[in-house]
């Protein structure tokens, strides 16, 4: 039987075993700190799978079994049309892997970088559909932890959120590891972890307004600097929301307050995105809205089809290519900017929010801060400009590094994600831009 190997997918490794647990290995989707995630395919269900394995250096360390056990166990907890299901696991094993369904498509980090900004019921889709899925893993008793563009795939069914490898049960107390380190992405962590709280709603609801003011702009809200400067943004400063327009301005404003209790809930934000659209609340009724907006985002650029395998002899090896004709160039992406606004409305049951334009609050300098400019092109017909990488890309797995060490980007549609750990220096008092919900 022929599979074809999808795009983007890289080959597998002289050590690279060419099965587990009964799944033939096609080929790489990522690689991380914490261990290599393959594409492979199901005889018995006929389909492709995505399967994670921990590296063979960490099989046997305890604590690096139990945490690869935990991720398993939250990923079976959660059910949402908008996460991966678990479909297996072999935890006892030699090597212990986790098969999830395969989700074929660009992260929102690879999308943006390559086509720039999404764009009018894309855009809303993106937003409705992370939404519904941070209620389904909340209603699991769950914090993610880890919400950033390279932790949502953009696939020909709609927006998925993936990886469970730092997620947190709701109850867990602190969220401080050794030595003052808080496990996350820098630019994307919420400021009450920063300081050593723990994972909560409002702390992914923090992640869901970082991700929508990317998705809207192409920049992160606190820039991309290194991981001490986005860290100093996050606790002090306000997020640079350029090119939002209001209503769907006013709402990321309220995800991101400095003050977990003024944010909504992630029930209040796909029921002010369901209530824009004229919808009724729920995830029904969300999973129907999206259905209708989605249009799969024009895909990132990616490396050519592998060849057709047979399965289960491995592939044989391609062809050598033939010379490149002289004088050929690269091109360039180019993409043009509709002209529809973005139409999210807040629910009337969301309070109002601290303009973001407002002076700095108190103890904070008077000098002019410098601004972030968003590279969001305004006219049609002009080249796409990506700004730096707000996170590197991928998918199922941070990597615990530290915060200094460079990550390689992957660029599978499907990867594991290299998560750095933030050193707290002091923890700081955060301070509130809004009004409290009584």
């Amino acid at each position: 039987m022929n599979v074809e190997v999808p795009p983007g997918t890289r080959p597998l490794l002289l050590e690279d075993p060419s099965s587990i647990g009964g799944y033939h290995l096609l080929g790489r989707l990522g690689i991380g700190g914490m261990g290599v995630v393959y594409l492979a395919y199901d005889p018995s269900a006929g389909q492709m799978v995505a399967i994670k394995t921990l590296h063979p250096a960490l099989a046997d360390d305890p604590p690096s079994r139990l945490r690869f056990r935990a991720e398993r166990d939250f990923g079976r907890r959660v059910s949402s049309f908008c996460i991966p299901r678990v479909v297996d696991d072999g935890m006892d094993g030699p090597r212990p892997y986790i098969v999830t369904e395969y989700i074929e498509g660009a992260s929102l980090a690879q999308r943006v970088k390559s086509r720039g900004p999404l764009t009018g019921g894309t855009l809303e889709a993106v937003a409705m559909a992370v939404a519904a899925a941070l209620m389904a893993i909340h209603a699991a008793g769950l914090a993610h932890r880890d919400l950033k563009p390279a932790n949502v795939l953009l696939s020909p069914d709609g927006p998925r959120v993936i990886d469970f490898g730092i997620a947190s049960d709701l109850d867990a107390a602190g969220g401080l590891t050794q030595s003052g380190v808080v496990m996350g992405s820098p630019g994307w962590i919420a400021p009450e972890r920063l300081i050593g709280g723990p994972g909560s709603k409002a702390s992914d609801v923090f992640g869901w307004g970082c991700l929508a003011a990317f998705a809207a702009t192409g920049c992160p809200p606190f820039g991309s600097g290194t991981a001490e400067e986005r860290t100093e943004l996050i606790l002090s400063d306000r997020p640079e929301l350029r090119g939002l327009s209001e209503p769907w301005r006013g709402l990321v404003t309220l995800a991101l307050a400095k003050d977990p209790e003024v944010r909504p809930s992630s029930e209040d934000l796909l029921r002010a995105l369901l209530t824009e659209r004229g919808k009724p609340a729920g995830l029904q009724s969300a999973a129907e809205t999206i259905a209708e907006l989605w249009a799969v985002p024009e895909p990132a650029e990616q490396a050519a089809p592998q060849p057709r395998s047979s399965l289960p002899s491995p592939p044989p090896p391609p062809p050598p290519p033939p010379p490149p004709p002289p004088g050929r160039r690269s091109t360039v992406v180019a993409w043009v900017v509709t002209a529809a606004a973005v139409t999210i409305a807040l629910a009337a049951s969301i309070g109002g929010a601290a303009n973001p334009d407002s002076p700095a609050g108190p103890g904070k300098s008077s000098t002019p801060r410098t601004e972030r400019t968003s590279t969001t092109p305004t006219e049609p017909d002009r080249t796409w400009t990506a700004p730096p990488d707000p996170a590197p890309s991928g998918g199922n797995r941070p990597v615990r590094t530290s915060a200094r060490s460079a990550a390689t980007t992957q660029p599978a549609p499907q990867t594991t994600s290299p998560a750095s750990s933030v050193k707290v220096k002091k923890p700081k008092k955060v301070k509130a831009h809004g009004k409290k919900k009584k």
